[in-house]
């Protein structure tokens, strides 16, 4: 079919695209016409360092025609005649190899469809939405993740924040972030600020804080000037809590904060701190009959990404931190809003679920006991999933008859692992 050629052909331009109209970090890849990400070892790429000698004195005419040769750039280099006073230096470029850190990939397999046109456009919508909902969000966590284990208190580019937030202690740490990088010769019209929803919603609330945000021109390196939010001049981006992470761990399912990682409300980062590296390293769509063994459409997506962070350039990252403010309580949520009372008494059924993120997929599982996200709760017997004891499996709709009033439910995906959890939920006043 013709779409299988036309995705294989311009899933690179699409991946291209999605980042830059979705990653929160795509504002810091600055530094791509420095990288050679075409090539051909397999999960490298190639990082040039430009080299060049300093400054020398600039020798005038006058006293100076017994200088040494390596001034003289014109005629007269025996000590007589005329010279122009520049010290001759080298300049050149030094390619570095570069393992990325981080190799990824999903095949999909999509049961044969019979209308082949929707098939296509199947096909073509999954790649997008992959590319855009899993591979964007967890690009950009680990880069955050990875910029904030370059600071510390001693070191003095990390700071926190309490749970009550003041007018003060935002401007406080803002301003102390804007010095730090100041101090670490970082220009402010290379700074740019992240900041969390929690943050973001008390300075939009705050009449003091408020008047220092203004709309500025943002220029891309492709050339695009679009407008951004900006705090002081400096451009201010709102990072959703689940990508906005201290540490995070990358699963066979996307990734999931650390166990005992916070949430980050702000970082204050030079564009030139950080090369964040991505490389679409193989993408392939099968038509049904070309994989043995399964009848159907078959997709294979290999992506590579890494981040260099120089030593010299650690001191352009400044990062504050919501000490008391969990990452488990705010992503890899289960959010079960809506409940509601049996056609059975002493039943109850979910009428819907959600996540944060949103777009998590999977099977509710319900137990008196918390899960774990990890956790493999479900194992596979003769093509049927066993759940582990205490856990049953709930659908939208079909009444279940709970143990007792306060309940755990989480969302397991296809491996039989939970990636999602809602906490302790009472369903006392929904039982019939």
């Amino acid at each position: 079919m013709n779409f299988i050629e036309t995705v294989t052909k311009y899933l690179p331009n699409k991946v291209d695209k999605v980042f830059k109209a979705d990653s929160k970090t795509a504002v810091l890849e600055q530094g791509e016409k420095w990288i050679d990400v075409s090539f051909a070892e397999t999960g490298y790429v190639k990082i040039a360092n430009v080299l060049m000698d300093g400054l020398a004195d600039y020798k005038t005419l006058n006293g100076s025609r017994d200088v040494a040769p390596d001034y003289a750039h014109y005629a007269g280099q025996n000590g007589s005649g005329a010279r122009d006073g520049f010290h001759v230096g080298a300049a050149g470029v030094e390619w570095e190899i570069f393992k990325l850190q981080w190799k990824r990939g999903k095949e999909f397999q999509v049961d044969y469809i019979e209308d082949e046109e929707a098939a296509g456009v199947l096909m073509a919508n999954l790649m997008t939405e992959f590319i855009r909902t899993k591979v964007v969000p967890e690009v950009d966590a680990v880069r955050f993740a990875e910029m904030y284990s370059k600071t510390s208190a001693t070191l003095g580019n990390r700071a926190s924040l309490g749970a009550n937030l003041t007018d003060a202690n935002v401007l406080a740490v803002m301003n102390a972030g804007f010095q730090w990088l100041t101090e670490n010769e970082v220009p402010s019209e290379e700074q740019v600020i992240f900041i969390s929803p929690r943050v973001m919603t008390f300075i939009r609330n705050s009449e003091k804080l408020t008047k220092f945000l203004t709309q500025t021109d943002y220029r891309s390196e492709s050339g695009v000037t679009f407008k951004l939010q900006a705090y002081e001049d400096r451009p201010l981006i709102e990072v959703p809590s689940s990508r906005f992470l201290t540490e995070v761990r990358l699963t066979d399912n996307g990734y999931v904060a650390a166990a005992d990682a916070s949430v980050i409300d702000l970082m204050i980062v030079s564009k030139k701190a950080i090369a964040p590296i991505r490389k679409l390293e193989y993408n392939k769509i099968f038509k049904p009959g070309e994989v043995h063994g399964f009848y159907g459409y078959v997709a294979d997506f290999l992506f590579y990404h890494g981040v260099v962070i120089p030593k010299n350039k650690v001191p352009g990252i400044y990062t504050v931190v919501a000490s008391n403010a969990v990452a488990a309580s705010t992503v890899s949520r289960l959010l079960l809003p809506l409940m509601a009372k049996g056609t059975v008494s002493g039943t109850t059924v979910m009428t819907e679920f959600y996540t944060r993120p949103s777009g998590l997929f999977g099977e509710v599982v319900v137990s008196e006991t918390a899960g774990a996200i990890g956790t493999q709760v479900v194992t596979i017997s003769n093509g049927r999933p066993v759940y582990a004891e205490g856990y049953t499996a709930i659908a939208k709709k079909i009444p279940f008859t709970p143990s007792a009033n306060a309940l755990h439910f989480s969302l397991v995906d296809a491996s039989g692992k939970i990636i999602a959890v809602s906490g302790e939920i009472s369903l006392t006043g929904v039982i019939a």
